[in-house]
């Protein structure tokens, strides 16, 4: 028997399905999530309408930069599609039934294939960044899951057939699909899952923030397929392990969604009042600490510290010496590059690593240090 409580959370889902039929988005044929860096695929839908959470009752706000926090609904390839342009994440401190929110509307508003998408770092070697991956399965290890608690029987059963929580169809089409467009993929092997901790083939990629989607849609009953991209390899050597097994890689704590939230944050601190322009930064350490900065104006305008300075300097005086990426935030048509004083700095103090630009509205630049600052100037010039 469900719970009051349980009760009051499907009141307010069924309140939030209802006014959005009101507004016109029933019916749609397909619903896709979208992760980051995907929010452009809202844009592109034809007969476009969105909604923004905020409106819609009870629904939880996207905070996480790179989600537009809108709802979208549109047509695509002659499909009535609704778009969600954003969503809450289980690691912002949210409890699962807020996480799974949108997807319990959806059920609510009859969609009947879902469509789930999200950027993760890979843990395979074989893996390069921007390959695109198919999901069959996934492992929870994180002793909790969205189904627990009181059961809510107008939501579905009590126990959902978990054994194809991934549609064989769905993702059929999609393996076919990528094929066609030839398009950069992760191998399409289908291998049992494998402990995460152990990075074998097997085991393809870090990731949580989707699981709890489709274990909630499979009360309803749907069609549900997922597909990722990989940002970045989350794995480094251990020092010493040159030529060894793959029992010598480990996986990064942070990938770069975190590191790039972090200099979201920081602009927000950001000391402009002069220029009104703020600037956020995060670098992020080999051992996967992220240390942030922000750029601090004064009077005299030329002793202004950029944000990415300000990042670096905290970092070095904090005692860190070794560095893998930097992330820039600022708010601008397109991502702004460091100036030059701040890649001599960058250069010196962390040399070629990678650089992440990105602006409000999640348009993203990434570069290698080195093509930002060819022929640089350093340390070895002066034996």
């Amino acid at each position: 028997m469900a719970s009051a409580e349980s009760r009051g959370y499907f009141d307010e889902v069924t309140e939030a399905a209802e006014s959005l039929r009101g507004h016109g988005f029933a019916g749609a044929d397909v619903a896709i999530v979208l992760g980051s860096g995907l929010g452009a695929f809202a844009d592109g839908m034809a007969d476009r309408v969105a909604i923004d959470y905020g409106d819609i009752p009870h629904w939880p706000a996207s905070n996480v930069i790179g989600h537009a926090g809108q709802l979208v609904r549109g047509v695509v390839g002659g499909h009535r599609v609704l778009a969600l342009s954003g969503r809450v994440h289980f690691y912002e401190g949210h409890d699962l039934r807020t996480v799974t929110f949108a997807v319990r509307v959806l059920g609510r508003l009859g969609v009947k294939t879902l469509i789930l998408t999200n950027a993760a770092g890979g843990i395979n070697t074989s893996f390069s960044q921007g390959a695109l991956m198919v999901i069959d399965d996934h492992l929870n290890f994180l002793g909790t899951n969205p189904l627990m608690g009181p059961n809510e029987d107008r939501f579905g059963v009590r126990f959902p057939d978990m054994s194809e929580v991934y549609s064989r169809r769905l993702r059929a089409t999609a393996d076919d699909a990528a094929r066609a467009a030839a398009a950069p993929s992760a191998p399409l092997a289908r291998t049992p899952l494998v402990c995460p901790q152990c990075p074998k083939p097997s085991s393809r990629d870090r990731w949580a923030s989707r699981c709890w989607a489709s274990r909630a849609s499979a009360t309803w009953r749907r069609a549900c397929c997922h597909s990722r991209s990989i940002t970045k390899r989350s794995w480094r050597r251990r020092d010493g392990c040159e030529g060894s097994s793959s029992r010598c890689w480990r996986a990064s704590l942070s990938d770069s969604e975190a590191l790039v939230e972090a200099a979201r944050r920081a602009r927000e601190r950001a000391v402009a009042d002069y220029s009104g322009f703020k600037v956020g930064a995060a670098i992020e350490t080999t051992d996967g600490q992220i240390v942030t900065g922000c750029n601090i104006e004064n009077a005299t305008y030329g002793l202004t510290i950029c944000a990415e300075r300000v990042a670096i300097f905290k970092a070095l005086s904090e005692g860190h010496r070794s560095f893998s990426r930097l992330a820039v935030v600022a708010d601008t048509e397109e991502p702004t590059p460091p100036c030059g004083a701040c890649r001599q700095i960058i250069w010196e103090f962390a040399g070629d690593i990678e650089i992440i630009l990105v602006n409000l509205h999640a348009v993203t630049a990434r570069h290698a240090m080195r093509t930002l600052f060819p022929h640089a100037f350093d340390r070895r010039f002066l034996k």
